[in-house]
């Protein structure tokens, strides 16, 4: 956890007067007074960054993509019953039925070619990134 460190801007607190004009030079005096009037808590740029930091740790700790790639079940079991290497690659006539479904639509039939070999691919399979996968 960040250290928070307590930057007293009052000079005096038994007079009440602080020493805000020193320390926020750029800003105009109804900018101190609205702080002033608003009791606003002021923070260092060291302790927002630490801060900052640690909300963006959390962020990440908890990230859960949804399924980017859906593919059906039966087709799934297919590909993963035939053994692909680099060099043979055929793709099972099944497999090949489901995605020419779609050839009279250019975009769906692409989409379903590219799952396929997304799904075959060792870099982007489901065995590599579970989590961006899901099968129907």
């Amino acid at each position: 956890m960040t250290k928070k460190t307590n930057h007293n801007l009052n000079a005096d607190n038994s007079k009440g007067t602080d020493r805000l004009e020193e320390y926020l030079v750029a800003y105009d005096e109804e900018s101190i007074q609205k702080i002033r009037d608003e009791k606003m808590q002021l923070v260092t740029a060291d302790e927002f960054m630490g801060l900052h930091q640690e909300k963006l740790a959390a962020e990440r700790k908890s990230f859960r993509p949804f399924p980017i790639y859906i593919i059906p079940s039966n087709i799934a079991k297919i590909l993963d019953e035939t053994e692909m290497t680099e060099i043979d690659f055929n793709i099972p006539k099944e497999v090949c039925d489901w995605v020419d479904e779609t050839k009279d639509d250019y975009l769906d039939w692409m989409g379903r070619t590219f799952l396929v070999l997304a799904y075959c691919n060792p870099l982007t399979s489901p065995k590599v990134f579970p989590n961006i996968w899901k099968i129907e």
